[in-house]
């Protein structure tokens, strides 16, 4: 049997607390939650919603650990 996970409800329950205004990935998650298990079948939706959660991580990440950025 195939199990599809929807990756937004784990992600989700990690950033309840987080500012929206300080990480944009909250807002992603808002909008891509509801989706059905059908959707997350669709490898171009799931990779689109991994890559820019990916890219909104790094950047957060560099500007709260880079001492060279500042």
């Amino acid at each position: 049997m195939e199990i599809i996970v929807n990756p937004f409800y784990k992600i989700k329950d990690i950033i309840k607390t987080v500012d929206v205004q300080s990480f944009p990935l909250k807002r992603l998650v808002e909008q891509y939650k509801d989706l059905g298990k059908e959707k997350w079948k669709d490898l171009e939706l799931t990779s689109y919603f991994l890559d820019t959660a990916l890219d909104i991580l790094d950047i957060k990440m560099k500007f709260f650990f880079c001492t060279e950025c500042e």
